[in-house]
């Protein structure tokens, strides 16, 4: 016996609502707290927001003021969030034969839950500036409103992380 499309999607409806939660079952796994478990499968309850810490910049650090003409557009200093969240700061600190110092420093968001900072020696190429470090690389392209595009690589994600950087000085 052949099964209609129309018989087969209210089967399909009914089953759905035999399944649904009623509202006070959905009210009740609502309140469960974190550190709870519903059906088996522990609550985690993080408030983004409150993970959020911005990045610092040392007052010993001091900006590369002049440079060759391939710096200039990566001069001063730079603000920007990853992905929107983790705050940024980046800044050339020095020019040398093999290429650049960068103070980069970070905050913290949801993922990243310690704020750090470091200096990256990097290069100029072809107008993008490449950062590589450890078990990571970061690459800065000038745009024609005058922020930086960003991409972070690591092997530890799947997709490179981005980020519009805009000069704050």
């Amino acid at each position: 016996m052949a099964v209609s499309r129309v018989t087969a999607g209210l089967c399909l409806l009914v089953a759905m609502a035999a399944c649904t939660p009623s509202g006070d079952e959905l009210r009740a796994r609502q309140a469960t707290t974190a550190g709870q478990s519903v059906d088996g499968i522990e609550v985690v309850d993080v408030d983004p927001v409150g993970t959020l810490s911005p990045a610092s910049l040392p007052q010993n650090i001091h900006p590369l003021a002049t440079a060759a003409s391939d710096l200039q557009p990566f001069l001063g200093i730079w603000r920007g969030q990853w992905e929107g969240t983790l705050d940024t700061i980046l800044t050339v600190t020095a020019s040398h034969e093999g290429g650049v110092t960068v103070f980069y420093a970070w905050g913290t968001n949801a993922i990243t839950r310690s704020p750090g900072q470091r200096y990256i020696r990097g290069v100029v190429h072809d107008g993008v500036m490449l950062l590589p470090g450890h078990g990571m690389s970061i690459s800065l392209k000038p745009q024609e409103d005058g922020s930086l595009f960003g991409l972070f690589y690591s092997p530890r994600v799947h997709m490179p992380s981005r980020i519009v950087l805009r000069r704050v000085s």
